[in-house]
C-alpha cells in the first residue's frame, strides 16, 4: 500500500506492520480511514494487487452493507416525491367560481364579469388530443338569459358584455374541455341599471301658431 499526492512532487510511502502480533492496516478499517483523515483530501490511498487479495472480504462487506442504505433512502425520496403528471382519473374535478360584476362599469351598463377556475386552464386549444392534457385545459362557453346565443371565451381575462337592456340578466358560464364537453357550470346574476339621465324627456311637440 502506498500514499500518492494529486499535485507537486509525488512521494510514495509502503506502510509497515510495526510488529508481528500488530494488525496491519488494511485489516482495520477504522485506521484506513483514520489515516485517510490525517493525511487530507490531496492525497489518496492506492492498494496494491497484493494487498488486495487480503482486502477483498472486507471490501465486499462494505459493498452489501452501502447497497441496502441507497435503496432505503430511495425508497424514502420516491415516497415523498409527487408524481410530474397525474393521470386524468385521479385529477380533481374542475370547479369555476364566477364573481359579482363589477359595480362601476356596472353603472354605466358596462357587465365585466371576472372567474376563477380550479383543477382546470382556459387556453385556446381544441380537438381530441387537446382534451387528453393533464393538467385540464379547455374554454369557457358564455350565454345571456339562456338565449340561443353561446360563444367560446379562450382566456383567463374576466369576461365583458355590453349592450344589455336595464332590468335582471343571469351570465352562465360553462367549463368546456376542448371537445366542447360540459366539466362544470356556474351562473352570474347581474341587474343593469337604467343609464338614462333622469332630465332626459321627450321633445315637446312643436305647436303650430
Amino acid at each position: 500500500m502506498y500514499l500518492s499526492c494529486e499535485s507537486g512532487p509525488i512521494k510514495t510511502y509502503r506502510y509497515v506492520c510495526r510488529s508481528q502480533a500488530d494488525t496491519c492496516l488494511y485489516k482495520n478499517p477504522a485506521r484506513l480511514l483514520l489515516l485517510q483523515g490525517i493525511i487530507g483530501a490531496r492525497w489518496s490511498i492506492h492498494i496494491l494487487e497484493s494487498d488486495m487479495r487480503a482486502l477483498a472480504p472486507l471490501l465486499a462487506v462494505i459493498v452489501l452493507a452501502a447497497a441496502p442504505i441507497g435503496a432505503i433512502a430511495q425508497t424514502a425520496v420516491d415516497a415523498f416525491r409527487p408524481p410530474a403528471v397525474l393521470p386524468l382519473a385521479d385529477e380533481s374535478a374542475p370547479r369555476i367560481v364566477g364573481y359579482p360584476a363589477l359595480p362601476e362599469p356596472l353603472a354605466r351598463g358596462v357587465v365585466i364579469v371576472q372567474f376563477r377556475t380550479e383543477n382546470f386552464r382556459v387556453i385556446p386549444v381544441f380537438g381530441k388530443a387537446a382534451a387528453q392534457v393533464s393538467p385540464r385545459v379547455g374554454h369557457l362557453h358564455v350565454t345571456v338569459d339562456d338565449g340561443p346565443a353561446t360563444w367560446a371565451h379562450t382566456s383567463e381575462d374576466p369576461i365583458i358584455v355590453v349592450g344589455l337592456p336595464p332590468g335582471p340578466h343571469r351570465v352562465r358560464l360553462e367549463l368546456a374541455d376542448p371537445t366542447h364537453k360540459i366539466l362544470a357550470t356556474e351562473t352570474v346574476s347581474v341587474t343593469v341599471p337604467d343609464t338614462r339621465s333622469p332630465n332626459a324627456t321627450a321633445a315637446p311637440p312643436a305647436h303650430r301658431h
